[in-house]
């Protein structure tokens, strides 16, 4: 593997030192490693009609985080009590949920929330720490991308005392059990992050099976968790990590390019037998998909996508989308009902813009819409659509 020239930090270590410079202006209490859990006691008697009337019009959550920021009757809320800077645009957060909260298994995300110019928005985010965590802390690595406005925010702005609130740990893209002889990892980009979760609880457990690990990035720059990645290479003698960078660096033994069937075949000969786990961009995730059905083993085949393919060439982007209740009209160009509403002035609700989280459903008034995750055509009127992922086949008219 290529070691990258700047020193990074382990994000599974907890730095005390950097959690003591929060207290500025996103929190005003102290913070400590570990912060206490509401006693079940005192959560009874604030959730009494009496306590509810006196709290009003702030509500009983408000006087709690004046307290301890974690606090709260009906929300998970988690510290930012560190972060580190994995690449250009690569920042590792380093999150107190609070002792109530989880565990995790390996692989999962969670939905999290922030509140940015007076609007609350969401995003989902997986889990890159290992639930073994002595100290309970967890990490989310965000990529700041031109159409993330949550990642950018977080990746720009969030500083040690900021509150974010999450869900509880969501999602089937874990580890088998039990465990095989053989697991091979096929991370892109920031999909690596899952992945990294797995690696690392497999090394604190003791796994005594093999690992195959590529990792596929733009540049050896590019690559996250790259000086724990060095040492994992380095000191298991069971871990085969192989970097694919996708610009040629002029180097005949080195692997390059996109994920493709030789790639498996030089690295890990018998990679239809072992269980699979690949997750990154849409167009690394279709050729996997493609190389395990030509083999006729996706029964070993896990995926999971943090982002929607494209709109097919042969979507009909004719005819009008109309927002009735803006009295707005403008020509279908193809792209999700979400990002037409957007560009015309509105701002709909949304949450993941991936049709996970329900946020932006939207009533379609008529016209036939086809899901981008399904791929299925619906031409019922007067229907709940979910708008971030929905294209317009001619006429639609939403309730915006």
């Amino acid at each position: 593997m290529t070691a990258t020239d700047s020193p990074v930090r382990d994000p599974n270590r907890f730095v005390p030192e950097r959690a003591q410079e929060a207290g500025g202006s996103m929190h005003a209490g102290p913070i400590q490693a570990r912060t206490r859990q509401l006693p079940r006691r005192l959560q009874r008697v604030l959730r009494s009609r009496v306590v509810d009337l006196a709290t009003t019009p702030h509500g009983v959550d408000h006087y709690l985080s004046m307290v301890n920021p974690l606090w709260s009757l009906d929300r998970t809320r988690a510290l930012l009590v560190d972060r580190i800077r994995e690449t250009h645009d690569v920042t590792t957060l380093v999150l107190d949920p609070g002792p109530a909260w989880g565990p995790h298994e390996a692989g999962q995300h969670v939905r999290t929330q922030v509140d940015i110019d007076g609007r609350r928005r969401t995003r989902y985010f997986t889990i890159s720490s290992s639930p073994r965590r002595a100290d309970g802390l967890i990490t989310l690595t965000v990529k700041a991308g031109d159409d993330a406005f949550v990642s950018r925010f977080l990746q720009t702005h969030a500083r040690p005392g900021l509150v974010l609130e999450i869900s509880e740990p969501r999602g089937e893209f874990v580890l088998p059990s039990p465990l095989p002889d053989h697991l091979l990892f096929i991370g892109g980009g920031s999909g690596i992050t899952p992945l990294m979760s797995m690696t690392r609880t497999l090394l604190a457990d003791g796994y005594r099976g093999r690992i195959t690990f590529l990792n596929y990035v733009k540049t050896p720059a590019d690559r996250i968790f790259a000086a724990e990645l060095d040492r994992i290479d380095a000191h298991h003698d069971r871990v085969t990590l192989v970097t694919v960078c996708s610009e040629e660096d002029g180097d005949p033994d080195t692997l390059c390019g996109y994920l493709e069937q030789g790639h498996l075949d030089q690295v890990a000969p018998d990679w239809r037998e072992a269980p699979a786990y690949v997750c990154g961009p849409p167009p690394m995730l279709d050729a996997a998909e493609a190389i395990w059905e030509e083999a006729g083993a996706l029964d070993r085949f896990h995926i999971e996508r943090f982002t929607l393919a494209a709109p097919s060439a042969d979507v009909n982007a004719e005819g009008c989308v109309k927002l009735a209740d803006s009295d707005i009209e403008l020509a279908n160009d193809g792209r999700p009902l979400l990002v037409q509403a957007e560009e015309a002035g509105l701002e709909p609700e949304y949450g993941c813009r991936m049709g996970i989280c329900k946020t932006c459903t939207t009533r379609k008034v008529k016209g036939v819409t086809q899901s981008l995750t399904t791929g299925e055509v619906s031409s019922d009127d007067d229907q709940d659509i979910q708008i971030c992922v929905n294209v317009a086949l001619g006429d639609v008219e939403l309730a915006l």
